[in-house]
């Protein structure tokens, strides 16, 4: 529900024009706001050993800011 509330949340500031595009770092402080404090990972490919900039692991669930 955390996440629920904190992507509304979001929303609202997003169309009320309190953040303008993509504000990942709002988002990480709503989300300690209704979660509480948790780790924020950027998700590395084991594999390439690249980083995916736009993806986030956030308590199990994933959130994918902006497109290319």
């Amino acid at each position: 529900m955390a996440f629920t509330y904190a992507s509304v949340e979001y929303g609202f500031d997003l169309a009320d024009g309190k953040i303008k595009g993509t504000d990942i770092e709002h988002m990480k402080k709503l989300l300690v706001k209704h979660a509480g404090e948790s780790q924020f990972n950027t998700y590395n490919n084991v594999a390439t050993g690249e980083k995916a900039d736009n993806f986030l692991l956030v308590v199990g669930e994933s959130i994918i800011f902006g497109g290319k």
